[in-house]
């Protein structure tokens, strides 16, 4: 509890001292503590998410049924970590095509797919499916100029899809 008050002191303080222009410098080890604690947040945003997508297979549901419904043939998968690299093996029998994938790293050979960075021109797909969940806003900015394609989260898709009726 004291590391968690420690921290929010910490970033409080950061943030104030931002925003009245006084420069505050933080000791590698209190910096540390911070990025570990929004490395944390981050995984547990997607336990969360992994949790649900486990709900979701046990009430017999897919994914798949998102797209169906909307009538969606083309998918890009913006993020080929852990939950992309899932979430392109569930689409595989299903009744759409994922066109690419956007990814930083462009080094993927466990799949037959092509990889684009963000800055490359995307071709035109029905659905970009954004797999890194924590950074979703930022990547819905840097994708919305440079596309017509619905942007969704892979959030989204499962919390709909789990509690479509």
């Amino acid at each position: 509890m004291k590391l968690v008050i420690s921290l929010l002191l910490i970033v409080l303080i950061f943030t104030c001292g931002l925003v009245i222009g006084t420069k505050i410098t933080i000791s590698k080890e209190k910096q540390r503590l911070i990025e570990y604690q929004m490395l944390a947040d981050k995984h547990l945003e997607l336990f969360y998410l992994m949790c649900f997508w486990v709900q979701l297979k046990q009430q017999n549901k897919s994914i798949a049924e998102f797209f169906e419904k909307r009538g969606c043939q083309t998918i890009a998968i913006y993020g080929l970590s852990h939950v992309g690299e899932c979430f392109l093996r569930e689409l595989q029998d299903a009744n759409v095509v994922v066109k690419y994938a956007i990814d930083k790293n462009k080094i993927n050979k466990k799949y037959n797919i092509e990889i684009k960075n963000v800055d490359e021109e995307l071709e035109k797909v029905d659905v970009i499916v954004v797999t890194a969940i924590t950074y979703f806003d930022e990547i819905y900015i840097a994708l919305k100029n440079k596309t017509d394609a619905y942007i969704v989260s892979m959030v989204d898709i499962i919390l709909e899809t789990l509690y479509d009726t």
